[in-house]
């Protein structure tokens, strides 16, 4: 090979090699191929922080749980309220939809225990009956719905959101609140009551709960929901409480508030101090 034609082969071999380099990511095009990737891919970035929490926040009815969680319930969040039986979950429930209602955010009460009581939660001041507005076709901000498996709430939440324009992030889109996580079966459970219970609930929130989390940040709605703490047999020792619905519900939620029943100051009474077992802080509320 001549010396001619050994300068053509490298500078061939320059070239190839240099177009190659220009067609990798660097600093002069980076955003614009992630943005292209981003769009092609339908992956559109949120802004994190949504407006001050001031502004973007459910007030929870109680000021000192408010100043504690920076607001209240905040928008894009899921929130979890647990305790044992007649420790205030639902009353604590109702004031929260109270006061999205006042703020004008509208609520979609699901109550899959069918144990609203309408006279207790009038007298609370929480409006229920919204039968004008529906007459004269105006905004309707409380709406009750009782789902007969979990199935139907999650699919409801998903189509539901995704038909919602994305958040400017001064205040929540949407309330949704679930009464409560235990009594809501799967669909198999349903139609055939003499299936194997045997994690089939849990199952099914494993595979239900990845068709809402994606979007309630976007949409920045709230998630509420009621969860129960029942006492594990036969344990001597460590906390004897479990919470239904499988593991999958503790990895989702964003924040968890344990609603318990505390003594009197001078310590009489027949309400009783809960002893706490758990290594994890939680925030607990007087009913």
């Amino acid at each position: 090979m001549s010396e001619e034609q050994v300068i053509v082969e490298e500078e061939k071999k320059s070239g190839g090699r240099k177009k190659k380099s220009e067609a990798l990511i660097n600093d002069a095009n980076f955003d614009e191929i992630a943005d292209s990737l981003a769009k092609a891919q339908d992956l559109a970035p949120v802004n994190l922080r949504r407006g001050k929490y001031s502004e973007n926040t459910i007030s929870s009815g109680s000021l000192a749980l408010d100043i504690i969680l920076g607001g209240g319930w905040h928008g894009g969040r899921w929130v979890a309220a647990l305790g044992p039986e007649a420790s205030g979950k639902s009353t604590l429930t109702f004031f929260a939809m109270k006061s999205a209602i006042e703020q004008g955010i509208p609520v979609f009460h699901f109550d899959a225990e069918g144990a609203a009581d309408p006279t207790y939660m009038a007298r609370i001041g929480l409006r229920i009956d919204w039968s004008a507005e529906k007459s004269q076709k105006k905004r309707v901000l409380y709406r009750y719905m009782q789902p007969k498996y979990g199935e139907q709430f999650f699919f409801f939440l998903a189509e539901l959101m995704k038909a919602m324009p994305d958040s400017d992030g001064t205040r929540p889109q949407a309330m949704f609140v679930l009464d409560s996580c235990p009594a809501l079966p799967g669909k198999r459970r349903h139609d055939d009551p003499n299936s194997s219970p045997m994690a089939a609930q849990a199952r099914m929130f494993s595979e239900c709960i990845p068709l809402i989390e994606p979007w309630l940040g976007p949409k920045n709605c709230a998630l509420y929901t009621v969860n129960q703490l029942r006492m594990k047999p036969g344990v001597s020792y460590g906390d004897p409480t479990y919470e239904p619905g499988g593991e999958t519900l503790k990895f989702a939620t964003d924040t968890r508030l344990k609603v318990t029943r505390r003594s009197n100051p001078d310590g009489g009474g027949l309400v009783t101090e809960e002893a706490c077992w758990d290594v994890v802080v939680w925030t607990s509320t007087t009913i």
